[in-house]
């Protein structure tokens, strides 16, 4: 059973920009609302302010504030979320002070009062590593506390 928790964890990086597959067209669109918007051609960067959200894949996103990184003219890199970070998906949600996500790599950096719950899961701790490429999670407390996971197991079916 805890490999499945994880394995939806890992689910995140895929979901929470546009993935790209040797640089093939994107998954689907992505919608970004903010108060105010200003992008910089010269670093490839749109910064969003004010009560941002993201939605797309699925997933929706709200922060306070969001930095999208652009490889060329239109692909996202990486994405950088701050503020009262909040990430929903089909099953799970996840609320952190902070989120990378690092698009060509599938992995995300999660920090600040990280929690995560999935289903009857439920995942704590500072700072939170994940990549669904290699299958690696990290948990980290800061020090101050301990990392909490529960799981729950589901009841298999008798055939």
């Amino acid at each position: 059973m805890r490999t499945v928790f994880l394995a939806v964890l890992l689910t995140l990086p895929a979901a929470a920009a546009e993935t790209q597959q040797d640089n093939s067209t994107a998954a689907g669109p992505v919608r970004i609302e903010a108060d105010s918007m200003r992008h910089y051609r010269d670093r490839s960067v749109s910064e969003f302010r004010g009560n941002v959200y993201m939605k797309g894949n699925g997933m929706e996103m709200r922060s306070e504030a969001s930095d999208v990184y652009l490889e060329g003219t239109s692909a996202v890199d990486r994405v950088v979320s701050t503020g009262n970070v909040r990430i929903n998906g089909e099953d799970m949600r996840a609320i952190s002070e902070r989120a990378e996500i690092f698009v060509r790599e599938n992995r995300v950096i999660l920090t600040g009062n990280v929690r995560i719950w999935q289903a009857d899961n439920y995942l704590e701790g500072e700072k939170v590593v994940m990549n669904s490429e290699t299958g690696e999670l990290n948990v980290d407390s800061g020090g101050e506390n301990r990392v909490k996971i529960i799981f729950s197991p589901a009841e298999e079916s008798k055939e």
